[in-house]
């Protein structure tokens, strides 16, 4: 029997053929963390679901969970249904990979789940004033969802959503929506 797993990976995909086969690979590469693995394939019209297949039948990983739908409902949508599948204490969302420094997000996910706090936010710092908020969207240099890893444990439960109305952005949503964000 597989043990829980610590991270729940959610993978969306919408005509992402030429990339979803390294995200994937880069995924099931991983040895040392246990994760389970929701793909889903968000009415992909340009042989994704094949390549999907193909990775899923080479690594045959117990703990990959494919949905597929025939139309679009959207990443903010998938993302949810994502939520509401996943039994890992901490959710991330990359777009794509190409590689993963294992030590290092075994290390992110270990400070994360120790310290409390509802989020990490790799590679960038997100603002603590609404001052710093608005200069960061003038200047648009916004994190893409894979940059922000959740501790769901650690978050209200009122709050756990993305919202489905937007195209893009909706981790950054989320943590503008959590507020202060050095508690988070």
């Amino acid at each position: 029997m597989p043990q829980k797993p610590l991270l729940s990976v959610a993978v969306i995909v919408q005509n992402h053929r030429d990339v979803v086969e390294s995200t994937l690979t880069s995924l099931y590469e991983l040895s040392t963390i246990p994760f389970e693995l929701l793909i889903i394939n968000d009415g992909s019209t340009d042989g994704s679901d094949k390549v999907v297949q193909s990775v899923l039948d080479y690594y045959q990983h117990e703990q990959t969970f494919y949905f597929s739908h025939d139309t679009p409902i959207g990443r903010g949508n998938a993302l949810n249904e994502s939520l509401v599948e996943c039994s890992g204490s901490v959710f991330w969302a990359p777009e794509t990979i190409n590689r993963i420094d294992e030590e290092n997000l075994s290390s992110q996910l270990q400070q994360l789940t120790n310290s409390g706090r509802g989020m990490l936010l790799q590679e960038h710092q997100l603002p603590t004033s609404h001052h710093h908020w608005l200069k960061k969207i003038d200047q648009r240099q916004w994190p893409l969802d894979g940059t922000f890893i959740w501790n769901l444990s650690a978050l209200p439960t009122g709050n756990q959503f993305f919202n489905p109305y937007l195209k893009q952005y909706h981790a950054m949503e989320l943590a503008l929506r959590l507020g202060d964000t050095s508690s988070v």
